[in-house]
């Protein structure tokens, strides 16, 4: 259990600085068992603490407040982008939101792809003067149907021809790097819940464009995913005309395919919010205010208080929550509660 908490504030500091009281909220423990955490990390080495000031704290008699980071450990991870219009890999250091370096490529299948990442993490390793050890998680982000995560299954792929295939496990036996794979929409709706200015108690998040269409469910702020994390699929759903054809472009039957998605998914659910994103809505909002009218028109009780909203500049910020992400697996990875034995030896393993 402790280890668990230690891990999860190296999570949260993965994405900011924080106070102690703030963790004291954020995880609903006392100051007792935060301060005793906190000290764990700080002598583990992982973390310190620097002046700062959030709005959530208030200085006390005029003193800065004090808050706590993660402390430079020249830890690494790579993410690696696998869609139709962009193939790269992207090296992070721990805890910093810029890449060090990013290459290019080209890849059609599982296999291609994973010697691309054994030949450039290896190319961009040596030009950075990094060892190979402190390289520690892999990411991949697809655009796929999959089970993600580090044993998931692939059943399709927009970009490699392979089908049924663990990408994550054909990485790792070329690189050696444990390697984690995601839907690239997953980011999308990273973005969502981690936002200060939303609500995604009970929400969906439609991102449409690029010919496809990624759907993602929201129950009490946590993001809904099917048996060992399979990405919600969409593209099957009933519409006459091809639902995914018509809301991943617009067309004759966007707004008729938005309508029905909302009118079957929102009663199942029971759905308050709907957040639109991608480039099929880009230069078409009058389509979102024009279904907006339609559903307070609506008699269901449900389907009458629904929200559309048209989130765009913080879904931007994909490739940052992709970062994060491998942040939180190096952070599994590490493992605190072992550190404090023989930092050393746990990179050798990993």
């Amino acid at each position: 259990m402790e280890n668990d908490n230690l891990i999860t504030i190296l999570k949260i500091l993965g994405r900011e600085n924080i106070s102690q009281s703030s963790l004291v909220k954020r995880l609903q423990l006392s100051k007792s068992r935060i301060s005793f955490l906190c000290k764990n990390l700080s002598d583990l080495n992982l973390i310190e603490r620097s002046e700062g000031s959030l709005l959530d704290d208030e200085p006390i008699a005029g003193r800065p407040v004090q808050l706590l980071r993660l402390k430079p450990q020249r830890f690494y991870s790579a993410i690696i982008i696998n869609t139709t219009f962009e193939q790269s890999i992207n090296i992070c250091e721990y805890g910093k939101t810029s890449f060090l370096l990013t290459l290019k490529f080209k890849a059609q299948s599982a296999s291609e792809l994973a010697l691309e990442a054994q030949i450039l993490i290896k190319k961009a390793l040596d030009s950075l003067s990094i060892n190979k050890n402190l390289l520690l998680a892999i990411v991949v982000a697809t655009q796929a149907s999959l089970e993600q995560g580090e044993n998931g299954t692939i059943f399709r792929d927009n970009v490699l021809i392979d089908t049924n295939f663990n990408l994550s496990g054909i990485i790792k036996d070329k690189t050696g790097i444990r390697t984690f794979v995601y839907n690239y929409a997953y980011s999308h709706l990273l973005c969502l819940q981690h936002s200060h200015f939303t609500n995604t108690d009970h929400a969906i998040a439609l991102m449409c464009g690029e010919g496809s269409v990624a759907l993602g469910i929201f129950i009490n702020g946590k993001i809904l995913l099917g048996p060992n994390n399979t990405f919600t699929e969409c593209s099957a759903l009933p519409f006459t005309y091809g639902f995914e054809k018509s809301l991943g472009t617009y067309g004759p039957h966007t707004k008729e395919a938005l309508l029905f998605a909302i009118e079957v998914l929102a009663p199942i659910f029971k759905i308050y919010r709907i957040f639109l994103s991608g480039s099929t809505f880009d230069n078409n909002l009058e389509v979102i205010r024009e279904i907006q009218i339609e559903l307070k028109n609506q008699t269901s009780p449900i389907l009458s208080q629904i929200k559309l909203e048209y989130w765009d500049h913080e879904t931007r910020h994909f490739m940052r929550e992709f970062m994060f992400l491998s942040f939180d697996k190096i952070s599994e990875i590490i493992n605190p509660q072992f550190i404090k034995h023989d930092l050393n030896q746990i990179l050798i393993h990993n």
